[in-house]
Order: C-alpha cells, then sequence, then structure tokens
C-alpha cells in the first residue's frame, strides 16, 4: 500500500503531480473554521472587559459617592485657613490668631487652657524657662498683640503683674529678622525687671532657627512645628467648643506645611 492510498482524500492529501490542487474547499471550510474560531474568542475577551470594567464603573462610582457623603456629614477639605490663603499670608495674621488664643480671656471662652499649655511646652523644652509661682488659673493675666515698646514692636506680649511674670514673643514666620532687633527686645523686658521678675523672650520660627544678631542666652527658641503644635494637640482634648475644636485641627494642619 503506498502512501497516497493511506493519507486518502482531504486536506492532507499530497499534491498531484503537476504542483495544482484540484480541491482547495477542504482548505477554505478549515480557514473559515478557523477565523470563526478566532472571533468567537475575540468576542468573549471584549464581554469579559466590558464585564470587568462594569463592575470596576460601579466600584469607583460606590466610593465617590462615600466620599461625597463624608464630606457632606464631616467637610474634612473645608480648610478656612487655606480658603484665605492665610498660610501665605503676613506674620500679623498668625500673631493675631496666637494671641487670642494665649488670652484666658480671649473670644474662645477656654479661659487659660491654651495659655498653659504653651508655658508646658516651653518648660518641657526649656529646662531653664521660668515656670510661674503658682497655678495661673488663679490670676489675672493680659495678652498685648503688637505692642510698642519704644525700639519697635514686639509680636505678643503676655504679663502677669500679681505673679511679676512676663514672656515676649518675636514671632517670625516670614518676615526676616532685623539687625539688634531680639537685642532691643531684651533691653526692655530687662528695664522691667522690677515689675517683672521672671521673664522668658521667645524667639518663634517655623522650625527653632537660631537668631543671627542675639546672644543666645537672651531668649528662648521655639517653632511653628514644635512648641505650637504641641499646645494645639496638648488643648484639643481639652475644648470644650466644637467649632473651636475644628478651627484648632483646621490650623494645625496649615502650620505643618509653613
Amino acid at each position: 500500500m503506498n502512501s497516497e492510498s493511506v493519507l486518502g482524500p482531504g486536506i492532507f492529501s499530497p499534491l498531484p503531480r503537476g504542483g495544482e490542487v484540484e480541491n482547495v474547499e477542504p482548505i477554505a471550510r478549515f480557514l473559515q473554521r478557523y477565523q470563526n474560531l478566532k472571533d468567537a474568542q475575540a468576542w468573549r475577551n471584549v464581554e469579559n472587559f466590558k464585564q470587568a470594567f462594569s463592575n470596576l464603573r460601579q466600584l469607583m462610582q460606590d466610593m465617590l459617592n462615600n466620599a461625597e457623603e463624608q464630606n457632606r456629614l464631616q467637610a474634612a477639605s473645608f480648610n478656612i485657613f487655606r480658603i484665605l490663603h492665610l498660610e501665605a499670608k503676613t506674620d500679623e495674621v498668625h500673631t493675631a490668631f496666637l494671641a487670642e488664643l494665649l488670652n484666658p480671656r480671649g473670644a474662645h471662652g477656654q479661659k487659660h487652657l491654651f495659655l498653659r499649655a504653651f508655658i508646658d511646652a516651653m518648660i518641657s523644652s526649656h529646662s531653664s524657662f521660668p515656670p510661674p509661682e503658682e497655678s495661673i488659673e488663679q490670676h489675672t493675666w493680659f495678652v498685648e498683640p503688637h505692642k510698642y515698646i519704644g525700639e519697635g514692636t514686639l509680636d505678643i506680649v503676655v504679663s502677669c503683674p500679681t505673679l511679676s511674670y512676663l514672656i515676649a514673643v518675636r514671632n517670625r514666620l516670614f518676615d526676616g529678622e532685623q539687625d539688634d532687633q531680639l537685642d532691643r527686645y531684651a533691653r526692655w523686658m530687662h528695664n522691667n525687671r522690677e515689675r517683672y521678675e521672671w521673664q522668658a523672650l521667645v524667639y518663634l520660627t517655623p522650625t527653632g532657627e537660631v537668631s543671627e544678631t542675639a546672644d543666645p542666652a537672651t531668649y528662648y527658641t521655639a517653632s511653628y512645628h514644635g512648641q505650637v503644635a504641641g499646645t494645639l494637640k496638648a488643648a484639643l482634648p481639652e475644648i470644650s467648643a466644637i467649632q473651636l475644636h475644628g478651627t484648632v485641627l483646621q490650623y494645625l494642619e496649615i502650620i505643618q506645611n509653613v
């Protein structure tokens, strides 16, 4: 039996001796079936992709709806300081806000909460920072922002005559340091030594930089990232007013980036 009789007719039959295919129909049917198979597979791939995309789109929509609902209930992205671009304003804006918080008679209604937290933060970071001799809640305190002293203007002056206690703050957030500025403030405080025995000059900057002109022995460094943030975080659990609690959280968010 030769090879031709074994294979028989069909797409695997050998070519005639003349080199021409006598019947191409089986080959055409095979190619058509192959093409149909490819088309069917491609269609299944498209359908699978459409289903997966539909599921993903629904998942994304659910996430967006949830985020919108959370924002409606909590307004977590609403920050009044950022909306008004207060983080990029002058030192005066931050000075006014901090002075209001430190004032026990301020509109925040939390009495000595912020002042006590600030003094505690300074004592924790500077062992030589003078502590009040008695509880600060038992005495009357005065907080003066932008106090003119003859040789310049101090950003914040905190005083308690009955405790003979005085804190002066130079707030340098955006403005540059003036020549002999801290020395002038230190002289003014020294001239008031009879009225205020316990004194502290605070040099407040974003990260606690030292002065380029003043004697380090005449002042204490403080920073927004350190003592100010620490003051606000320590006070947060004791804040009774919900609106104030949210405002302090917003301000904390701002000063972390100054």
